[in-house]
């Protein structure tokens, strides 16, 4: 226990846990640990999603505020820069691992150079593939390299070119979290900070590259008809149960969802593995060679906050410190929880644990490099205003070079950020 920490009154230490986020076994075990420590009890507070933000919001005003508070990774910045978060970053080394966080996390964390949200767990996506579909083109071995993945599709291609309904990799333009990875794939990102402030960076050179490489891969592997299509509609673990694919990219709960549409495709049957990168190790006139190194995976996932009004810093920190620390990561956050550790150190350590069929190795392999979307408030609005799925549409369905979409897409940010205030 932090020197710092007193002795519990009696009053409890309020925490707000987001439902589904975390089993009841792992949220008893920190409280455990912590009331021993601290001689203070715990009072949790499931919150449903809806309308969760407002409620944060609200919450966050009031003169008895909840103390620590489960926040999505992609929602925090909102909540810091209204000032009612409080700046963790003076204990920071007093969290497990804290030089060694995911990526995407640590990066979600920050505001204005500031700790204010400690990573609790992570969650990514992988392709998810169809053993059995793959072994029938003679594919055996998960692809290391982005080349080896295109030529195995090339020839998943042509055992099915007579399915005009099949894709080799079922690939929604709406989808863009793998657009995203493309792009930081080639270096380039949706926002630039080079100057010191935000400027939007779309079309940018390296951006573009990354989109044309993903337009060319959904284009190639994909249906004609998935160019305007989102996630959901039509469903992608629905497409890959009825062997309208052989691949998608998604999520770990795709796995369980295609076996149960699917009964006859077992979990045996489906593997995963992290998307190579697709950015040339070396290009000549004759030949384009690719290193074994993974795209940056977009990475979900929840961090840990305390409330600026809240009394009990202190032992806000010490609960935060036991729920993020190694012992809790790896027996529950893990082991019960089936979430990705924060760390890449538990990652790793998750990873030697894992037997080689253990169909969930990819989304691990693939939270080792990690980024994360822009620490900016309003980056909420951008994922909600559907105006990157449109750019996306536009250059999926077009044969031009995504240009002229990329910069409306970026007039559109410009004004944003003038509006919100967010250049810093």
């Amino acid at each position: 226990m932090s020197k710092s920490i007193k002795q519990g009154s009696g009053m409890p230490l309020v925490v707000w846990v987001m439902q589904d986020d975390f089993s009841s076994q792992t949220i008893e075990a920190i409280n455990k640990e912590f009331t021993r420590r601290t001689n203070v009890k715990v009072e949790v507070q499931v919150q449903p999603w809806a309308q969760i933000s407002t409620k944060i919001m609200t919450s966050l005003v009031t003169s008895s505020p909840p103390d620590v508070l489960d926040i999505g990774n992609t929602k925090l910045a909102s909540f810091a820069q209204s000032g009612g978060l409080a700046d963790l970053s003076r204990y920071k080394r007093q969290f497990d691992n804290h030089d060694s966080w995911l990526a995407g996390l640590a990066e979600a964390g920050e505001f204005d150079n500031h700790l204010y949200g400690v990573p609790a767990f992570g969650a990514t996506r992988a392709v998810i593939y169809n053993k059995k579909l793959w072994a029938q083109a003679g594919i055996v071995q998960p692809p290391a390299t982005y080349k080896e993945l295109i030529d195995d599709l090339n020839r998943i291609s042509e055992v099915h070119k007579s399915d005009k309904d099949f894709s080799a990799f079922y690939l929604p333009a709406k989808n863009w979290f793998l657009a995203m990875q493309f792009i930081w794939d080639f270096k380039g990102n949706v926002f630039d900070k080079s100057s010191g402030v935000f400027r939007p960076s779309m079309s940018s050179k390296a951006s573009l590259r990354g989109l044309q490489e993903w337009r060319l891969f959904q284009n190639s592997y994909s249906s004609k008809a998935s160019r305007v299509a989102d996630a959901n509609s039509p469903d992608m673990a629905q497409m890959m149960a009825e062997n309208k694919t052989s691949a998608i990219f998604s999520n770990s709960a795709s796995l369980k969802r295609i076996s149960e549409i699917n009964p006859q495709i077992s979990q045996s049957d489906l593997g995963t593995f992290p998307f190579p990168s697709a950015l040339p190790d070396r290009q000549s006139r004759n030949e384009v060679t690719y290193s074994k190194n993974k795209q940056p995976a977009v990475l979900s996932g929840s961090l840990w906050a305390v409330a600026a009004r809240s009394p009990n810093a202190d032992l806000a920190a010490e609960w935060i410190s036991i729920a993020t620390g190694s012992y809790i990561q790896r027996k529950y956050l893990f082991s019960a929880d089936k979430w990705i550790p924060n760390n890449t150190n538990d990652v790793k350590k998750v990873l030697t644990t894992l037997p080689e069929s253990d169909n969930s190795k990819g989304f691990f392999e693939a939270a080792l490099l990690t980024s994360s979307t822009p620490a900016l408030p309003l980056w909420s609005h951008i994922e909600e205003d559907s105006s990157m799925k449109e750019m996306l549409v536009a250059i999926a369905s077009s044969r031009k070079d995504g240009g002229g979409a990329a910069r409306v897409f970026d007039n559109h940010l410009e004004d944003l950020l003038k509006r919100s205030g967010d250049e810093k």
